[in-house]
């Protein structure tokens, strides 16, 4: 399951292209052969023309609570949009259902990457994914980034409702630009985001990345000295408060899941959170399963 990625407005106009647009197209291909089992296409918005829209995220796949098929997936768009895909499969065969919208960020929120999801029983999902980028340069933005969580019903063919909204910082001076690692995490009642907060009126002072914790519902997840952890800053919208643990110099990645801990990298510097004592407690042979390949040039 993939998107097509991003081809610019200058390659998709060459002649030999025949005006065929690229970009917006999610395919299921066959992991063995690489033949193409589906695909559709979600179109371009012509009501929004902040990004040329463009499938860049990967996909997030997810089925039934104790099933080991993958009956749905989830993508975003570089317009905002997060599309649901149903999947069947019939004599071998995988097919994707109609796009469906469930839910749209608007133009000024793009989706560059993965979402996390859970699922606590029954047909209901739990979305959280985070608008944005922290290598966006400052004057393609428009508008602070957020977190987002959102409610799913898989079974019913409707837009997410919203379960919270978190704006990022955006100012001048001291409080800088702070904008997201665009993949979140789930463990245990939580779900975790990093973020790098840049400060362009002094040039000189270090990034600093931050890890929020938040409730499913936008609440703080943990409360201050929770698990060893220190509550630095916190942040309100509405009646919702998000909390972050210390802030570190550097820009951060995102942070990822394993073995009971929540591990990240900070500058040079991998941070893991979790009990020191309480590691190896998978009952088989732990693995490595590559979700996303880019090409990186020094």
């Amino acid at each position: 399951m993939t998107g097509s990625g991003f081809l610019s407005d200058e390659i998709e106009a060459q002649g030999a292209r025949g005006n065929v647009r690229a970009g917006t197209t999610l395919y299921l291909l066959d992991a063995g052969t690489g033949a193409v089992h589906d695909s559709h296409d979600v179109g371009d918005n012509g009501s929004k023309s902040h990004f040329k829209n463009a499938l860049q995220a990967d996909p997030t796949a997810t089925g039934q609570p104790g099933s080991r098929s993958v009956n749905q997936l989830f993508i975003g768009d570089v317009e905002g949009q997060l599309w649901r895909f149903d999947i069947t499969e019939t004599a071998g065969s995988a097919f994707l259902g109609l796009p469906l919208k469930s839910y749209d960020a608007q133009q000024y929120h793009p989706l560059f990457a993965s979402l996390a999801l859970i699922n606590v029983g029954g047909p209901i999902q739990h979305i959280f994914l985070a608008t944005g980028m922290d290598i966006v340069p400052a004057a393609m933005r428009e508008e602070q980034y957020r977190f987002i969580g959102l409610r799913d019903d898989a079974s019913k063919a409707k837009t997410a409702s919203k379960e919270f909204q978190f704006n990022l910082v955006r100012q001048s001076g001291a409080g800088g630009d702070e904008r997201p690692t665009p993949s979140p995490a789930v463990a245990a009642d939580g779900v975790f985001y990093t973020t790098t907060t840049e400060f362009p009126d002094d040039p000189c002072r270090c990034f600093e990345s931050a890890l929020y914790t938040l409730s499913y519902d936008g609440n703080a997840a943990y409360g201050a000295g929770t698990g060893g952890t220190k509550v630095k800053k916190g942040k309100t919208k509405g009646k919702k408060t998000t909390q972050s643990v210390t802030v570190w110099e550097g820009r951060s990645t995102a942070p990822f899941v394993a073995d009971q801990h929540l591990y990240f990298n900070v500058g040079d510097d991998l941070r893991v959170l979790g009990d020191p004592d309480d590691y190896n407690n998978g009952v088989t042979s732990q693995g490595v399963r590559v979700t996303s390949w880019r090409e990186i040039r020094r």
